[in-house]
C-alpha cells in the first residue's frame, strides 16, 4: 500500500488522476492491473465453487427489475461520489499531520462508506462504485447487461468528487484545521498583529497515501 496507495478501485485512480496526485500513465497501469486482479478473483470463486457462481449469476452487477437506467446511474454517481470524497479525506497527509486520530480511523471510514453504500445500492443494482468489480464478474460470466453504467457512473462520481475535494474543500476555511502551519492552501502570516490566510499551491503526490 505504500507503494501504490491501495487504490484497487478505477474510480479511485481516476479521481487521483483528475486531482493531479498520479499521473495518467500510472492511471492506465493501475487500470489495467485493478481489471486484471478483478477477472483472476471472479474466475477464483467459480473454479471454487461452480454452483454458487451459477446460482449467484456470477455476482455480476445488473439493473433490478424495478430500476431504470436513470436511477441506476444516478445511484452509482452519487455513492461513488460519497465514497470516493471519504477515501480523499482519509488518505490526506497533511490532514492527519494535525488530526492524530485520522490515520488510525481512516480504515474503519473508508469500510464503513462502503458498507453503507452497499446497503443502499445492493437492492438497486448490486451496487458496483467500482467498474473493476463489475468487469471481472462480468467477463467470467460473461453477463454484460447495463455494464456501461458501472464504469460511467462510478467514474463521473469519482471525478466529480475527487475535483470537489480538491479545489473546494481545503480552500474553504470552514475545513481549516487548529495547526494552520500544517495545512496544504493556507499559511498563516502575522501582519500588524492580525492574521490572514494565504493560498498555497498545491502539494505533490506525498500529500496522499
Amino acid at each position: 500500500l505504500s507503494l501504490t496507495g491501495g487504490h484497487l478501485n478505477p474510480a479511485v485512480s481516476f479521481a487521483m488522476m483528475l486531482a493531479g496526485r498520479i499521473s495518467i500513465i500510472r492511471f492506465i497501469v493501475y487500470l489495467l492491473f485493478q481489471l486484471a486482479g478483478a477477472i483472476t478473483c471472479s474466475a477464483l470463486v467459480l473454479a471454487v465453487d461452480p454452483n454458487g457462481h451459477r446460482a449467484a449469476l456470477g455476482a455480476a452487477n445488473r439493473l433490478n427489475t424495478w430500476v431504470t437506467v436513470g436511477t441506476g446511474v444516478g445511484a452509482e454517481i452519487l455513492l461513488t461520489a460519497i465514497f470516493v470524497f471519504v477515501i480523499f479525506a482519509a488518505v490526506d497527509k497533511s490532514r492527519s499531520s494535525s488530526s492524530a486520530h485520522l490515520p488510525v480511523l481512516a480504515p474503519f471510514a473508508i469500510g464503513i462508506t462502503l458498507f453503507l453504500c452497499h446497503m443502499i445500492a445492493v437492492p438497486i443494482d448490486g451496487c458496483s462504485v467500482n467498474p473493476a468489480r463489475s468487469f471481472g464478474t462480468a467477463v467470467v460470466a460473461n453477463t454484460w447487461h447495463d455494464q456501461w453504467i458501472f464504469w460511467v457512473g462510478p467514474l463521473i462520481g469519482g471525478g466529480v468528487a475527487g475535483l470537489l475535494y480538491e479545489h473546494l474543500a481545503y480552500r474553504s476555511a470552514v475545513y481549516a484545521t487548529p495547526a494552520e502551519g500544517h495545512s496544504r492552501f493556507f499559511k498563516r502570516h502575522r501582519s500588524n498583529g492580525d492574521a490572514k490566510h494565504v493560498p498555497r499551491q498545491p502539494a505533490g503526490e506525498h500529500e496522499y497515501t
